[in-house]
């Protein structure tokens, strides 16, 4: 077995950033030497590109955004004529994915194909208890649920959700 000798504080070097003396940490192994510099932070690793993290940053703003605006906007459409398309679609568009879609971001799921699935079923339970909600209240109407949701998406989606804690002893 090589002899292993670890020197610290053992030379001084100038090095070009800031131009100034750092201490360096000197290891030998056998016929290989390292000198490392104390204080500084290892190099970043190539596996995660700060690019993607900048795009799902993006995606996730869009989102919120997409989500905030579409509450409200259903909401405006009940301004419309009571059978025209437009308000149909846009509220039945509404109610059927963007409540259950702004739970499922607090879920961080990864998968887009599960992320709509969920999004899709847990929008039509929510609009069914809201809904019920109110019924039980004597003040269904559908004005009152959509802005009920519209306040659920708008709030949501800004909830901070921190990451689940490790189990290390288990």
């Amino acid at each position: 077995m090589a002899p292993t000798v670890t020197a610290t504080l053992a030379t001084r070097r100038r090095l070009r950033r800031s131009g100034r003396a750092f201490p360096t940490l000197v290891t030998a192994t056998g016929t290989t030497l390292e000198i490392v510099p104390v204080g500084f932070s290892e190099p970043k690793r190539p596996d995660a590109p700060p690019a993607s993290q900048s795009t799902s940053s993006w995606c996730a703003r869009s989102l919120r955004a997409a989500l905030v605006v579409s509450g409200w906007a259903a909401l405006v459409a009940f301004t419309l004529p009571s059978g025209s398309v437009p308000r149909a679609v846009i509220t039945w568009g509404y109610l059927f994915s963007c409540p259950g879609l702004a739970l499922v971001t607090l879920a961080r799921l990864r998968d887009p194909l599960e992320r709509l699935v969920y999004s899709v079923a847990a929008s039509a339970a929510i609009t069914a208890l809201v809904s019920m909600f109110f019924v039980i209240l004597r003040h269904g109407s559908a004005r009152s649920t959509v802005l009920t949701l519209a306040v659920w998406t708008t709030l949501a989606p800004f909830i901070p959700v921190r990451p689940p804690a490790r189990n290390e002893g288990s």
